[in-house]
C-alpha cells in the first residue's frame, strides 16, 4: 500500500493534519483532524436556531442540533473524500468520527486504509490500539 501516495491524496483534498498510528503493517491506520470552515459553523448555528425551541446555545441546542449537525458534515466530507480515495488506490477504508472539540475548530476521525481483498473491522482495530 502507497501511504506517502494517500498522504498525498488526503492533503491535495483539504485534509492537512494526519497522523499515522502503528498499527499492524498491512493497515494503514490514521487520525485525520477536520477542520470546520466559518460557512460550516455558520449552517450548523442556523440549523440549531431554527430547529431548536429551546435557548440559543443552550444544552439542548449544542447537544441535539447545532453538534449533530457538525458531525453530519464531517461524516458526509470526509465520506466522500474516502470514497474517492478507494476508488483512486483500489483499496478498502473504514473510518469513525470523534466528538468535535469544544471550541467547534475540528472533529477527530480515525480512519483505516487496507487491501481490498481483506477481513478487517475498524472496531477491533480501535479496540486493539485502546483508543
Amino acid at each position: 500500500m502507497d501511504k506517502q501516495n494517500i498522504i498525498k491524496f488526503l492533503k491535495q483534498n483539504q485534509i492537512d493534519d494526519i497522523e499515522e498510528i502503528k498499527y499492524k503493517e498491512d493497515i494503514f491506520t490514521t487520525r485525520i483532524y477536520y477542520d470546520f470552515d466559518d460557512s460550516e459553523i455558520e449552517a450548523a448555528r442556523a440549523y440549531a436556531n431554527d430547529e431548536c425551541e429551546d435557548e440559543e446555545e443552550g444544552e439542548v441546542w449544542y447537544g441535539e442540533f447545532f453538534k449533530p449537525y457538525l458531525n453530519d458534515i464531517v461524516i458526509d466530507n470526509v465520506g466522500d473524500l474516502l470514497e474517492d480515495c478507494m476508488k483512486e488506490f483500489n483499496i478498502e477504508i473504514q473510518f469513525i468520527t470523534y466528538d468535535i472539540d469544544d471550541q467547534y475548530e475540528y472533529s477527530e476521525v480515525v480512519a483505516i486504509f487496507y487491501d481490498e481483498n481483506k477481513n478487517i473491522n475498524i472496531e477491533n482495530v480501535i479496540d486493539d490500539l485502546k483508543l
